[in-house]
C-alpha cells in the first residue's frame, strides 16, 4: 500500500511538471501537424465535390438519352431536343449546371448516322467531339460537355460546378472539362 502511493505521488509529480516542459514540443508538433491535415481535408472535399458533380452529371446523360429514346419516332428533332435539355437541366441544377445559349454546358444529340443537333455553348467555346463510332441506325446518342471548375461566363458572373479549392497548391483542374456520352436504341 505505501510502495502505491509513493509511485502514485511520483507520477502526478512528474505530470504537474510535464505541461510546462513540453508547451514548445506542443505548439510545434501542432504547426507540423496542421497544415498536413488541413490540406488533406481540403482535398477530400474537392475530390468529394468533383466526384457529386461527376455523378449527377453521369445521371443527367442517362436520362437524356432515355428521353430522346422515348421520343424520337414521334416528335420532330427540335422538339425531342428541347425535352432531352429541360430532362438534364432537372438534374444539373443540382451543380450549378445549365445548358442552354445562357448557360454553362452544351449537349450534342444525335441519330442514327444521319442526324445532329447541338444545345447550348460552352464558356471556352469549344465544340463537343464525343469518341467512338457514331450511333447506328435505331440508336440515339446524347453528349454533354462542361467545364469543371469554376468558369468566367458573360451572363451569371461564374458557372459553379466544383470551385477550384487547391489552385493555390498547384493542383488545379481549371483547363479540365467533362465530357460523357450515352446511347439509347430508339423505341
Amino acid at each position: 500500500m505505501i510502495r502505491c502511493r509513493s509511485i502514485r505521488n511520483s507520477l502526478l509529480k512528474r505530470c504537474a511538471h510535464q505541461p510546462a516542459n513540453r508547451r514548445g514540443a506542443v505548439i510545434l508538433e501542432f504547426l507540423l501537424v496542421f497544415p498536413i491535415v488541413f490540406f488533406a481535408t481540403l482535398a477530400v472535399f474537392q475530390f468529394g465535390l468533383l466526384m457529386l458533380t461527376v455523378q449527377n452529371a453521369t445521371h443527367a446523360v442517362i436520362e437524356g438519352a432515355r428521353t430522346g429514346a422515348m421520343l424520337f419516332p414521334s416528335a420532330t428533332e427540335n422538339e425531342i431536343a428541347d425535352e432531352i435539355v429541360v430532362a438534364m437541366n432537372r438534374i444539373l441544377k443540382i451543380s450549378g449546371v445549365e445548358i442552354g445559349e445562357d448557360g454553362t454546358a452544351a449537349v450534342l444529340i444525335e441519330r442514327g448516322a444521319s442526324s445532329s443537333i447541338t444545345v447550348g455553348t460552352l464558356p471556352s467555346g469549344d465544340v463537343i467531339t464525343p469518341e467512338g463510332a457514331s450511333p447506328e441506325v435505331g440508336e440515339v446518342r446524347v453528349s454533354l460537355c462542361f467545364p469543371l471548375v469554376n468558369v468566367p461566363t458573360s451572363n451569371v458572373g461564374y458557372a459553379r460546378p466544383v470551385p477550384d479549392l487547391l489552385k493555390w497548391l498547384g493542383i488545379s483542374f481549371a483547363g479540365a472539362k467533362f465530357q460523357l456520352s450515352s446511347r439509347a436504341l430508339l423505341e
